[in-house]
């Protein structure tokens, strides 16, 4: 289990720092490839939902790389924890602001319980490590959302 991690934390660096990489459609193929073999055995109907300006922002290595640790982060957890049957990522870019919305129809958890598990405070630090900010909304019986947004020019 450890090897197989730190294989995958490798394969998740190289990845983000091979510039070929640099463009928004490889993102979102990357999240889908992630996403997809989480969350088909699990009949959870998913869906990324990225608008055509989206698609020509340019980010910075270390953006990407955040980008795609919070998207992989969320969409784990959602498949362990959630039992939601309906998950979606959607992307949007408006006045310099890149927004990445990862939401679930799941069971939902208390926001306000102290939470012993690394995996909302390492997004909320990935986001604020590229000068953004990852917000949690979850509702009991109703699902969860994660929002990243960042100034990208």
């Amino acid at each position: 289990e450890n090897a197989r991690n730190m294989l995958e934390s490798m394969d998740d660096i190289i990845w983000s720092v091979n510039p070929q990489n640099d463009s928004f459609q490889n993102i979102i193929m990357r999240i889908r490839e992630y996403a997809i073999p989480l969350l088909e055995p699990l009949d959870t109907k998913f869906s990324i939902i990225v608008p055509e300006n989206v698609t020509s922002v340019k980010v910075s290595m270390d953006m990407r790389r955040n980008l795609f640790l919070i998207a992989k982060e969320a969409v784990n957890n959602m498949a362990k924890y959630s039992g939601c049957t309906e998950a979606k990522i959607e992307f949007s870019y408006s006045h310099s602001v890149l927004k990445m919305t990862i939401a679930d129809n799941g069971k939902g958890f208390d926001t306000s319980k102290e939470n012993t598990r690394n995996g909302l405070r390492n997004m909320k630090y990935r986001g604020e490590k590229v000068g953004g900010k990852v917000s949690v909304l979850s509702t009991i019986g109703q699902g969860t959302i994660v929002t990243f947004t960042a100034k990208v020019e």
